[in-house]
């Protein structure tokens, strides 16, 4: 089966996939809780996969997926004791505000030809 994960390509191998279709999918989500039965990267897992079949099926390469974290609640980062992890990487909300026009504004640069951010 032909490759289309950009992560597991030779440069050799990229740059023939983007000559051929010139089409990049682009993962992103999320990495949050899902409660005690997902994933926190569970957003972004599915995105990779739906991506990875839409390559597949349509020509194209899959991007390295692209997730941030903006869960601040305490309760998910300190077990009420002062003990906690992942206190301090959380993104704020106003920088995951302005990914998605920086991201837009890159795709329009770079002439990409669809881009769809359904999850």
């Amino acid at each position: 089966m032909k490759k289309v994960q950009w992560l597991e390509m030779f440069p050799d191998e990229l740059l023939a996939a983007i000559r051929e279709e010139g089409i990049c999918y682009l993962p992103f989500g999320l990495a949050e809780p899902h409660g005690a039965y997902n994933a926190l990267g569970l957003d972004f897992i599915k995105a990779n996969g739906l991506m990875e079949m839409a390559a597949h099926e349509h020509g194209g390469v899959v991007a390295p997926p692209f997730a941030w974290h903006i869960q601040e609640r305490p309760d998910f980062h300190d077990d009420g004791n002062g003990n906690g992890w992942l206190c301090d990487v959380g993104v704020s909300q106003n920088l995951c505000s302005s990914i998605p026009s920086k991201l837009f504004y890159n795709i329009v640069m770079h002439q990409v030809r669809a881009f769809d951010a359904r999850g």
